[in-house]
């Protein structure tokens, strides 16, 4: 019962943040024109042999395309959910009304899943609805590997999420924490080239970062019998979804520590 308070407190606030509201809309936006104009590309193909964007194949273009940028989307919509708790002292006012600590997190958390189901279901009704109009390739609409596919990407945007929640919960204001948001990116980035260029076994380690990792999780050749140059030499998509949920549980665990140690 208590949850599902926490669950209709959160839900209120949401309805009422107009970023949140922008934030949504403006992605479902792209996303209709990108899958559209995808669609419309295939209906009028501009050189011989292109790929039909048809379902089951297109499965493959929606989550190795633009797709991934809904789990950039969510992660932002999250930051600015959760850090401005922090900066409008509201944090401290649900608290005071009558809510725990470990509750105010909790109402908080419950945002990684639900903001991650909502921006990956809009992915994929508008991924999938433009590839259904395309047509539809002998065989079901979402084959074994598809699956596997779908479930290993939102795995991913909920390993992005996670970050995100760690950052906003540790740096407590929005623009701030979605700038260290980037530049951890961009420091992963750097730091993985500068240990890849210590030979093979160095460059298999840097790919084991976590956005790497998260990034791995969206790439449809990680799904395939032949590793990738991008993909962990070996590595099979189940031993990609541990490691990922590994990083959550520790991206988790240490935005709780921080929280705990910290005054509203």
């Amino acid at each position: 019962m208590r949850t599902l308070v926490l669950a209709r407190n959160e839900v209120i606030k949401i309805k009422r943040r107009s970023a949140f509201w922008v934030a949504f809309w403006a992605f479902t936006g792209l996303m209709a024109l990108i899958f559209g104009s995808m669609r419309y590309q295939s209906a009028h193909p501009q050189r011989v042999g292109q790929e039909l964007f048809a379902l089951p194949g297109a499965w493959r273009e929606i989550l190795g395309g633009p797709g991934v940028m809904s789990a950039f989307f969510a992660a932002m919509v999250l930051v600015l959910l959760v850090a401005s708790e922090f900066t409008w002292r509201t944090a401290r006012q649900n608290v005071i009304d009558g809510l725990s600590k470990e509750e105010f997190f909790a109402g908080k958390l419950l945002l990684l899943p639900a903001i991650g189901l909502l921006f990956f279901g809009v992915l994929v009704l508008v991924g999938g609805g433009f590839a259904l109009i395309g047509g539809h390739v002998a065989g079901p609409l979402v084959r074994g590997i598809d699956a596997e596919m779908l479930a290993g990407a939102l795995l991913g945007l909920f390993g992005w999420g996670a970050l995100a929640f760690l950052l906003a919960v540790t740096i407590r204001s929005s623009g701030p924490a979605i700038g260290a948001f980037f530049l951890y990116f961009l420091i992963e980035q750097i730091l993985g080239q500068l240990i890849a260029r210590n030979g093979p076994a160095a460059a298999a380690v840097a790919r084991y970062f976590p956005t790497e990792v998260f990034k791995a999780l969206w790439q449809p050749a990680s799904y395939l019998a032949i590793p990738r140059p991008r993909q962990p030499a070996g590595l099979a998509p189940s031993v990609l979804m541990w490691t990922s949920a590994a990083y959550i549980v520790a991206f988790l665990l240490a935005a709780f520590a921080v929280y705990r140690r910290r005054d509203l």
